[in-house]
């Protein structure tokens, strides 16, 4: 049924647009209830949202101004606006601008914020981001954030990249929990649990580029030390500079 000021139904089965400038596109049960809102095909979805839209798709809500959910099952876009939920199913995006991409379960609070692929994973930071994560945790003091290929894990830290796993399903307690390595943009800073193995060589150095001193090339392995501004082959009492490196990873 059309109940409203220039709304119309056109095709489909047990619909309602109730709103001015409302429109319900063919499907089954599907509710446009927003000013200038509309449904395509899909059975029971329901926008209500200000220029609020769904296409195709299950059980969608989007009742925040601007937003959208376009095909999968039970996604929900409420809150905030010009949100938008792409697939997946059973995502609630509640941030404005932000969006959930696939998965299953996920949860964007966060401005500017969104989930992809992954599954049960919160992103409450703003500007941040879930890759693929599943039972994990971006938190709200994480803005400018970005989880990857994690599982059960919790990233608390600011303008950071992480990524971790553990078997046992997280409980949140708002620090950085179960992260196998975590990089800082905001200082440079990289934190790993393990060994950080270089290509070919698994003792991984940091190289400073110096003149040799003398003629021909120096042997990896040798101690040197300063003269002027080059090096040489350290001799017995020099202050030794470090060690001929072949292959440093930086």
């Amino acid at each position: 049924s059309a109940t409203s000021t220039k709304c119309v139904v056109v095709g489909g089965t047990a619909h309602t647009a109730s709103a001015a400038n409302a429109a319900v596109l063919g499907g089954s049960t599907n509710t446009a209830s927003g000013t200038n809102s509309g449904t395509v095909a899909g059975w029971s979805n329901a926008a209500s949202g200000t220029r609020s839209v769904i296409v195709g798709g299950t059980s969608h809500i989007a009742s925040s101004q601007d937003s959208g959910c376009f095909a999968g099952n039970n996604n929900e876009v409420s809150t905030g606006a010009a949100s938008v939920a792409l697939g997946g199913t059973s995502n609630t995006v509640t941030g404005a601008d932000s969006g959930s991409l696939a998965g299953v379960g996920h949860t964007v609070s966060g401005a500017q914020s969104v989930a992809l692929g992954g599954e049960s994973s919160t992103v409450a930071g703003d500007y941040a981001a879930a890759l693929g994560m599943t039972g994990s945790r971006v938190t709200s003091s994480a803005d400018r954030s970005v989880l990857i290929g994690a599982q059960n894990c919790e990233l608390n830290t600011a303008l950071a990249v992480a990524g971790g796993y553990d078997g046992t399903a997280l409980t949140p307690d708002g620090t950085d929990n179960n992260l196998k390595w975590r990089i800082k943009s905001s200082d440079g800073t990289m934190v790993l649990s393990s060994t950080l193995t270089q290509s070919g060589d698994p003792n991984a150095d940091y190289a400073e580029l110096f003149e040799n001193a003398e003629r021909g090339q120096l042997p990896p392995g040798v101690l040197v030390a300063r003269t002027g501004r080059r090096v040489r082959v350290a001799k017995p009492g020099d202050r030794v500079l470090g060690v001929v490196s072949a292959a440093p990873a930086f």
